[in-house]
């Protein structure tokens, strides 16, 4: 996979998993490798807390919960950067 069309994916992806989020229902996310994709393609920032899933990481920064005791954002983006990343 090019990184152009992992990025694409990813994008996809989080909209995907994201999407019951945006409103006032808070329907249950998928979680391992698919959240971890996004994490690691869209958010290389995201926070390594080694006793939280993947899904709460996810939506922790995009300001849909709180993790372990850090506040829910406020604000955030990703990041669709085009370096080299692991696929």
């Amino acid at each position: 996979m090019r990184n152009g069309d992992a990025v694409r994916t990813a994008l996809d992806a989080s909209l995907a998993v994201l999407a019951p989020h945006t409103g006032d229902r808070d329907w249950n996310v998928p979680a391992g490798p698919l959240c971890r994709f996004v994490l690691d393609r869209l958010f290389p920032d995201a926070p390594e807390e080694p006793d939280a899933q993947p899904a709460e990481v996810l939506l922790w920064c995009t300001g849909r919960g709180e993790l372990n005791g850090r506040p829910r954002r406020s604000s955030w983006n990703w990041r669709a950067a085009m370096g080299e990343w692991p696929v």
